[in-house]
């Protein structure tokens, strides 16, 4: 274990942070070592820039992994080697774009309709009468 990981790793102690967070943030940094083939401390702001859009556009990181490892770097950079760098303030997670279902008109024409049966008229309720009870009172049907 090198000096550096021995200062983050007390570091993170100090601001309370879990054992898994540790251990993200350690990965986190132990990748960004990987990929320089260098210490943090030999990373200029310009490859650290490059190595998130790297993340984004060749890893296609998830927002999840993205976040951890941002916050991993960002951590280490900040705290533990006090170098503020406007490269960390900009980057964000990507987000997640759900992917959309549309429905074909064979699925959409065997959904249920929405019809009530009108025995009591919602208007004739007075106000006061909540909307989820006016809604019982609507559907029930005398026998």
């Amino acid at each position: 274990m090198t000096k550096l990981q021995k200062r983050m790793i007390e570091d993170l102690q100090l601001r309370g942070m879990s054992e898994s967070t540790q251990e993200s943030y350690l990965r986190a940094v132990r990748k960004l070592e990987e990929h320089y083939s260098k210490s943090p401390n030999e990373i200029t702001e310009e490859e650290l820039r490059q190595y998130f859009l790297y993340l984004k556009n060749e890893k296609k990181y998830f927002r999840s992994a993205s976040t951890i490892a941002l916050c991993g770097i960002k951590f280490l950079f900040d705290h533990t080697l006090k170098k503020k760098w406007s490269t960390l303030t900009f980057v964000r997670a990507p987000r997640d774009v759900p992917k959309q279902r549309s429905l074909s008109p064979g699925p959409v024409s065997k959904l249920p309709s929405r019809r009530r049966s009108k025995t009591v008229e919602s208007t004739n309720l007075p106000r006061f009468i909540p909307f989820a009870i006016r809604g019982l009172l609507i559907s029930w049907r005398p026998e």
